[in-house]
């Protein structure tokens, strides 16, 4: 029988932006090692092995012959196909059969930690590079909304997101990405948890603070489970709803439980149709709501058509109308 062809090479405290510069005019015929280097930028490989084996000599270079296995330290990250550069990265990666699979230990996106992870990514689909990532994050909120404006562009969320001014806060997240053909929109997963977060949401007229609850972004769903905070002085807590960003962005607050201050209530009725009619009259509101149950569906961005429920009491406070009738 025919003996395989194979070449390799191994090498120890490898500064990998050298290597590339050296390996890509030699290698300039084959795509596999551009793709490589592009999502490897920049770092050191303490040890390191790569070749090319294969049963005949002349497919020896093809992207399914390429084998890896190695670590890296204070390297630079590129994720495919979305503008996501991890630094100061550590972690070890192998390749066969065309597969690259890389294991973060540690590493930087901007002021999130990533704690570990996986990125796996197919070579050989040429010009598709598809790939599937999940990354456990320590997340700094500040840099979420540009970060998910990026790597969702011209979506519903992303205008969405451009809303949101001074967000702060600290959240433990799992990023999941997957992407199996060329030119398809990339799968997005987020599950957040132990949420902390102040910021400001130009359709609400006051400051949100959050403190505690879980969110999901899948695909087009988002899921908000138990969230608890406050708007502007008044607590909000026990908040369960979830929205579809897609088509009429249907919206379903199922239930949300809150203790109101009632000077705080007229810049929001404006949100609720009807009410800033209703309420016309009303020269003061004092004193406290609680509201047990309050849920809301309909279309997310047409409140005529919005579904109102409330159930709650007053306790303590006064309503007095233009005439000083009081409510």
């Amino acid at each position: 029988g025919q003996e395989a062809s194979s070449i390799e090479f191994t090498g120890e405290q490898i500064d990998i932006s050298q290597t590339r510069e050296v390996c890509l005019p030699l290698l300039s015929g084959v795509e596999t090692p551009h793709i490589l280097f592009d999502i490897l930028r920049s770092g050191t490989a303490p040890k390191i092995t790569v070749g090319f084996k294969s049963k005949e000599i002349r497919h020896l270079f093809n992207a399914e012959n390429l084998f890896i296995n190695g670590c890296a330290e204070a390297a630079t990250v590129k994720i495919p196909h979305i503008p996501v550069i991890v630094d100061n990265a550590s972690g070890c990666a192998e390749m066969k059969d065309g597969m690259l699979s890389i294991y973060p230990e540690g590493g930087r996106v901007g002021k999130t930690i990533v704690t570990g992870g996986t990125l796996d990514i197919n070579l050989i689909h040429h010009h598709a590079v598809p790939f599937s990532g999940r990354f456990p994050l320590k997340v700094d909120l500040s840099e979420v909304p540009q970060t998910l404006i990026s790597i969702l562009p011209r979506t519903v969320l992303a205008r969405e997101m451009s809303k949101i001014s001074g967000l702060t806060g600290r959240a433990d997240a799992v990023l999941e990405l997957n992407q199996t053909q060329a030119h398809k929109e990339i799968d997005v997963k987020v599950t957040a948890k132990n949420i902390e977060a102040i910021g400001n949401y130009q359709r609400l007229p006051l400051p949100v603070r959050i403190d505690g609850g879980d969110f999901l972004l899948d695909k087009s769903k988002i899921v908000l489970n138990n969230l608890s905070g406050a708007l502007g002085s008044s607590r909000i807590s026990n908040f369960n709803a979830d929205f579809d960003t897609r088509g009429s962005v249907p919206m379903n607050i199922k239930n949300m439980a809150a203790t109101i201050i009632l000077e705080q209530v007229p810049p929001l009725v404006k949100l609720f149709p009807g009410a800033r009619e209703k309420l016309a009259p009303l020269k003061d509101l004092s004193g406290i709501m609680d509201i047990n149950n309050f849920g809301v569906e309909g279309p997310m961005f047409s409140p005529n058509l919005w579904q109102i429920r409330m159930t709650g009491q007053m306790n303590k406070g006064a309503v007095i109308f233009s005439d000083n009738t009081q409510g």
